[in-house]
C-alpha cells in the first residue's frame, strides 16, 4: 500500500533581531531566568557596560555583546537564546 503524502513541516519561526526591553525582560521572567540575571547585575564584579545595558537599553539586540554575556551567565546556547527571542517577540504588554 502506498503511504499517504506527508505534509511538509511548517517553516521555522524567524528569530527576531531585536525585541523591546519589556519583551526581553518578560521572556526572561517567563523562562525563570529573571532573578538570576538581576543577581548577576547586582554583583560588584559585573562589568559596568553590562549593568548599564541591562538598566538602560530600550531594545535587546540578538547579537549584542551584553546578550552574549547574559546568555553565558545563564548557560544558554544559541538555540535557547533564539527560542527566548521568539518567545519575547510574541509578548504584548
Amino acid at each position: 500500500p502506498a503511504n499517504p503524502p506527508q505534509e511538509p513541516p511548517p517553516p521555522p519561526v524567524p528569530v527576531p533581531t531585536s525585541v523591546t526591553r519589556f519583551q526581553g525582560r518578560a521572556a526572561l521572567y517567563n523562562a525563570g531566568h529573571f532573578d538570576a540575571i538581576e543577581s548577576y547585575i547586582a554583583q560588584p564584579e559585573t562589568p559596568m557596560l553590562v549593568r548599564l545595558a541591562w538598566q538602560d537599553a530600550q531594545t535587546f539586540e540578538r547579537t549584542s555583546p551584553t546578550l552574549t554575556v547574559l546568555a553565558g551567565v545563564l548557560g544558554l546556547g544559541e538555540a535557547e537564546l533564539d527560542a527566548l527571542f521568539v518567545a519575547a517577540a510574541a509578548i504584548r504588554a
